[in-house]
């Protein structure tokens, strides 16, 4: 388990078995860090973006170098200011290898993908400049065709949740809100939906939808109004419900 928490510098924190393994500092006044085999050798790595919004932030590959110990063997060394919101790990163009995907907010507005190329280097690989303020992205089967999609949420600009089909864009909610997405078996029928949550406008739109592939698009299958801010929230949303229409206690933001 890994944490990273806010302060400036800020501090990385790994936990094994519950214990602290190992600590150490980033540049930034927060982070997101990711844990999955980004150079495809069977181990995995750490993947540390610092959104600190200024040219002190970086894109980090961390290998584990036995103990408590971690080198840092890649990093971006951004030039221009870069607003990191959205950090994944996955198969997002189905070739059988790993990207590190980041969804960017204001400053580039865009989303990249990075892919391990030899050694300790890692190209951009794929860009989506969608002039929009990325807060998510996440890989999963959300079709259950058996190949994984990318799924981002985006506030100012689209306001919307995008799914990727192999760095192509397949499918839009259509502007909603600031959204943030994740995928997972919601209603545990054996076939992932994404859930999308709205908010940090105050406005009618906050709330959380769950979306499901119907065979031909992802229709909107629930829908609960929250009347406030809700877009930080989207990782730590509980639900439980049965069938399609939950009742109002099953779900709790």
């Amino acid at each position: 388990m890994t944490g990273i928490t806010g302060g400036s510098p800020c501090p990385v924190r790994i936990f094994k078995n519950m214990v602290l393994l190992a600590s150490f500092t980033q540049n930034g006044s927060r982070g997101y860090g990711k844990v999955g085999d980004v150079d495809n050798d069977g181990l995995n790595e750490l993947v540390i973006a610092t959104p600190n919004g200024d040219t002190t932030t970086y894109l980090k590959v961390y290998k584990h170098s036995g103990g408590g110990a971690f080198s840092e063997v890649w990093n971006s060394g951004f030039a221009t200011r870069v607003e990191s919101r959205g950090l994944s790990i996955g198969d997002m163009d189905t070739d059988g290898v790993n990207e590190i995907i980041l969804a960017q907010s204001y400053y580039t507005r865009k989303v990249d993908a990075y892919r391990h190329v030899s050694g300790n280097t890692y190209n951009l690989v794929w860009t989506d400049n969608n002039g929009s303020d990325n807060h998510s992205s996440c890989v999963g089967d959300v079709d259950n065709d058996g190949q994984k999609e990318l799924v981002v949420g985006s506030g100012n600009g689209n306001w919307d949740t995008r799914v990727y089909e192999n760095g192509a864009l397949g499918w839009s909610s259509g502007a909603v809100d600031n959204q943030q997405a994740v995928i997972g078996d919601v209603d545990n029928d054996g076939q992932n939906e994404i859930l999308a949550v709205s908010g940090a406008s105050n406005n009618s739109n906050d709330g959380a939808g769950i979306y499901k592939w119907n065979g031909t698009t992802y229709q909107l299958i629930w829908y609960k109004l929250t009347g406030t801010p809700s877009s930080t929230l989207a990782e730590k949303v509980l639900w439980y419900f049965h069938g399609t229409t939950p009742a109002s206690d099953d779900v709790f933001v």
